[in-house]
């Protein structure tokens, strides 16, 4: 199991305001219990007008423990997703877009994530498939290949394990034990990070409600910072639209005391359980492999 020290180690890794990259569950809770699959509609399932049918996880968006695990575990209520967002950085300068293609099957993994930094034109893509991640940086020239063996989800992990206190008053932030990677695109896809850091004082935040949006549904998350993260992130309070039934951040903002926006993630495109290739990108002949003491 994966832990972080509370403190400087657990802001580095989120994914917002510039800092970015890169209750005990009853039986009836677990997700992996096919008792507690319902299957819905193909009307009800629509998704960007594609007919399939989603596996449904009811969640009680009045408990904020079950909210919070839902987005620590978003891995945990999907299987294939595709789509895209859009981030941008008002405190930093960042202006990113963002493609990503996963699916899990048969425990068998495969994905595609392309980054593209708007301002300086420059893209990453980074790839996994048959036990193998393949990076490119077109801006360097370079690709890199890294011998992998990515199969399942880890296990589900409860807020108790996830936020352990010590003796001498400090913090072990844990998050669920998987292998797989997604760079940038985890800020939407498992954010880890925010559910353990933005919603860890749960007097610090609360469930507006729900709204629509590309035709799912979004609960929205409406909270304060703790001074540690004001200072940290520059801002004062955030907004998070999470998708009620697998946990993605669809959408994200961080905002000053006086209200203007700091940061924002954006979900541009998604897509559940369509059925799609993922995408296996070329090296182009003009790269070259990347090795201990290249530039980057």
């Amino acid at each position: 199991m994966r832990k972080v020290i509370a403190g400087a180690a657990l802001v580095c890794s989120i994914g917002i305001a510039g800092i970015l990259v890169s209750t005990e569950m009853s039986e009836t809770d677990d997700p992996s219990r096919p008792a507690e699959k319902k299957q819905v509609e193909p009307s009800v399932a629509k998704v960007n007008a594609a007919k399939v049918k989603e596996t449904i996880y009811p969640l009680n968006i009045t408990n904020q423990q079950e909210v919070q695990e839902r987005m620590l575990n978003s891995y945990h209520f999907f299987d294939t997703v595709k789509g895209s967002f859009h981030f941008t950085s008002n405190d930093v300068g960042y202006d990113y877009t963002v493609k990503y293609q996963l699916k899990w099957k048969d425990k068998k993994v495969q994905y595609h994530v392309k980054t593209t930094d708007l301002k300086k034109q420059t893209t990453e893509e980074q790839s996994y498939a048959n036990g193998e991640t393949t990076i490119l940086y077109t801006n360097d020239k370079i690709f890199e290949k890294i011998k992998q063996d990515i199969r399942d989800k880890g296990e589900f992990l409860e807020t108790e394990k996830a936020i352990v206190k010590n003796s001498d008053g400090s913090k072990e932030y844990h998050y669920p034990e998987t292998d797989l990677n997604l760079g940038m695109a985890e800020n939407s896809l498992h954010a880890k990070e925010i559910a353990l850091g933005f919603l860890e004082d749960y007097s610090l935040w609360k469930v507006r409600g729900t709204e629509k949006m590309l035709s799912r549904n979004a609960v929205v998350i409406d909270g304060t910072f703790s001074p540690y993260y004001q200072e940290k992130l520059h801002a004062k309070t955030f907004t998070l639209w999470m998708d009620e039934n697998t946990g993605i951040i669809l959408k994200s903002e961080t905002y000053t005391e006086a209200g203007e926006v700091v940061d924002r993630l954006e979900t541009t495109d998604f897509k559940i359980r369509n059925e799609f290739e993922v995408e296996t990108p070329k090296i182009p002949a003009d790269f070259a492999e990347y090795s201990p003491g290249h530039p980057s």
